[in-house]
């Protein structure tokens, strides 16, 4: 058996949630698949909220952010488990995945700003430690810009995402 995860939305964005197994069809390399269980069921999510903390944010920036990550955090349902990942010249978890909003929420009330934005390394680390868990995920970034993290021989950049260019 292959397990397929599916999400409907209408033509304004909102989620179907009254399809029946005949209003699915299966194809594999254009052949007709059976459909051996067809189940409805919410799946709990493994969000990690990623919050920039370099200098650049300092002030209304931070604030902003950690209203965000407290307002999302407020809107998990019961089962969802969420972590608080800060990053500037390094990579910090302040929370492990954990089901307990309170946790969390704390994690994200101690985020202060220091340092440079070392983005792709924040973003690589979180995924890395997302593709763990089964079911569904979510990386929530909230930042002001781009990596400047410094790379090279004193820097402390560890990844980097390249970067191409289409000529004319």
């Amino acid at each position: 058996l292959v397990t397929l995860y599916a999400s409907v939305h209408n033509a304004t964005g909102k989620y179907v949630l009254d399809l029946g197994r005949e209003q699915f069809t299966v194809l594999d390399s254009g052949r007709l698949q059976e459909i051996s269980y067809f189940g409805m069921e919410r799946r709990p999510l493994a969000a990690a909220i990623v919050i920039d903390s370099s200098y650049s944010m300092k002030g209304e920036p931070i604030a902003a952010a950690r209203e965000a990550a407290a307002r999302f955090i407020r809107t998990l349902t019961p089962g969802d488990r969420v972590m608080v990942v800060s990053f500037s010249d390094d990579v910090r978890v302040l929370a492990n995945l954990t089901t307990n909003r309170d946790t969390a929420a704390a994690a994200v009330a101690k985020v202060d700003t220091r340092g440079g934005t070392a983005l792709y390394d924040a973003i690589y680390q979180v995924s890395d430690r997302l593709s763990l868990e089964e079911g569904r995920k979510v990386i929530v970034l909230l930042s002001d810009g781009r990596d400047e993290a410094q790379s090279g021989g004193g820097g402390r950049r560890r990844y980097s995402i390249p970067c191409t260019r289409a000529h004319r």
